[in-house]
């Protein structure tokens, strides 16, 4: 392996030690990216939980102060499933049937889906507790990356001022000895040591960029599981906007129970043949 082969391989090396530097490099901004995305996924699901949660006790305590008792069939309670979806004309029948029983079927269904809201915020937090670290494993590798590129640096500047005192050197006991005819044998036998040092340090160097590429597997791999989640996360913004329309119905279907209730008690005051 000649000088010329050397420096090649030297200017390769340099190249892909450029191109693992901006893979890092945008492999950082998709984090911070990420990382700003969760952050308001996080925000977004703990103020619809606050909303929730403030609905379900309003349509507690108006439910409480329902005092009219009126006829209900077991049937129709026992259709309701608490781990299925149901639609809003269902919940809307059940509230106009009055029904405690039913009411309080309703009142656990939206606690449980308070609950799964949860559970994706406890993951959430997992998730970004993993994403620092894999910040971290990256800082450590970025570090790792400079150091070698110095050390790199260092190696090229110590060969040329190793080539260039050798080349003196040889040129001054040949002039001086008149030993022209060994100077070739001389400069090829410090080459090859010199090739020799640099083919290690790059064995080396290819060993620390395959491990980097390793891990920016595990990180592509976490990437897709944040997709999925973020894919999750919208369906359940979706259910929780059909919740919040149904809270509402409940509570317009409580008040006209209210009204309806009032009509009934006052009517024995105004019809004339209870007054007498």
């Amino acid at each position: 392996m000649n000088l010329d082969t050397l420096f090649q391989q030297i200017q390769f090396t340099e190249k892909q030690v450029g191109e693992k530097r901006r893979l890092i490099q945008q492999v950082k901004f998709d984090i911070n990216k990420c990382h700003e995305k969760t952050n308001q996924l996080k925000e977004e699901l703990n103020t619809a939980k606050m909303k929730l949660e403030t609905k379900h006790c309003r349509a507690k305590h108006i439910c409480s102060v329902r005092t009219m008792k009126l006829d209900f069939c077991p049937s129709d309670v026992d259709c309701f499933d608490m781990r299925q979806p149901v639609c809003c004309d269902v919940y809307a029948t059940v509230f106009s049937i009055g029904n405690r029983r039913a009411i309080t079927l309703f009142h656990n269904f939206l606690f449980w889906k308070a609950q799964q809201l949860s559970e994706k915020m406890f993951f959430l937090e997992i998730l970004k507790k993993h994403e620092d670290s894999l910040e971290k494993q990256k800082a450590e590798l970025t570090n790792e990356k400079s150091i070698l590129l110095k050390n790199l640096t260092d190696a090229k500047r110590k060969m040329t001022e190793e080539e260039d005192n050798f080349t003196r050197e040889v040129t001054e006991f040949n002039n001086e000895y008149g030993l022209t005819s060994n100077r070739e044998l001389l400069i090829k036998k410090k080459v090859k040591t010199e090739i020799n040092d640099f083919e290690n340090e790059a064995a080396l160097l290819k060993n620390e960029m395959d491990t980097m590429e390793h891990k920016n597997v595990q990180f592509n791999t976490l990437q897709m599981r944040k997709n999925e989640l973020k894919q999750e996360l919208f369906t359940l913004e979706i259910e929780l906007k059909d919740l919040e329309k149904l809270i509402k119905e409940a509570e317009g279907t409580t008040k006209d129970l209210e009204a309806e209730k009032v009509q009934v008690t006052e009517k024995p005051q105004t019809n004339p043949e209870c007054l007498r």
